[in-house]
């Protein structure tokens, strides 16, 4: 959302529909020929607009973050691997039809300070389906609302059998956790 578009969440398989995974297919791999990157990977960022797939940029390396994770929780596929076998001139064995759906959800603070501690981890890696709650922020850093994805402090991921299950555990996890930001004049809050 404005007025910084940091990602929060990543779903794979997207839900689309197979004709407008098509289009964006169609537009990646025409971008990535126009600009002639024909080896490795590439993670290319793409919008829907109301005219269609738009390129927003395209990166000449795999996706970062937790999105080969999601993958690979989704298809079975390690992204990761497969690009690494490539390099070593290896054939890559890529699968990425889905058999399940996965989300990454990344906790957001909302307010500045400084971060005290994150409560209630233990109660958000046991909400069914969730495969991992990580706090990548330590106690001591300043936080605020997100102006980058450098502003994320962690990460909930989890798998499923659809968009709606995946998402709605990525939710619930995030919402038993407590974000608790000292105040400037040292007292905590949540």
């Amino acid at each position: 959302g404005l007025p910084h578009f940091v990602e929060y969440q990543h779903v794979f398989p997207a839900p689309v529909s197979e004709r407008v995974a098509a289009d964006i297919e169609a537009t990646a791999r025409a971008a990535i020929a126009a600009v002639g990157l024909d080896h490795g990977a590439a993670h290319t960022e793409i919008r829907l607009t109301d005219d269609g797939p738009a390129v927003i940029e395209i990166n000449p390396r795999p996706a970062g973050g937790m999105i080969p994770e999601a993958v690979r929780l989704a298809t079975g596929t390690d992204l990761i691997e497969q690009y690494l076998r490539a390099a070593l001139g290896r054939p890559p064995v890529i699968d990425t039809r889905p058999q399940r759906c996965a989300a990454v959800h990344f906790p957001l603070p909302t307010r500045a300070g400084t971060l005290v501690e994150v409560r209630g981890v233990a109660e958000a890696e046991a909400v069914e389906g969730v495969e991992e709650v990580r706090v990548t922020a330590l106690p001591g850093r300043r936080v605020g609302p997100a102006r980058s994805a450098y502003d994320r402090i962690g990460f909930v991921i989890a798998q499923g059998d659809s968009y709606e299950q995946v998402t709605k555990s990525c939710a619930e996890a995030v919402a038993r956790l407590e974000i608790v930001v000292a105040e400037p004049d040292g007292e905590g809050a949540g």
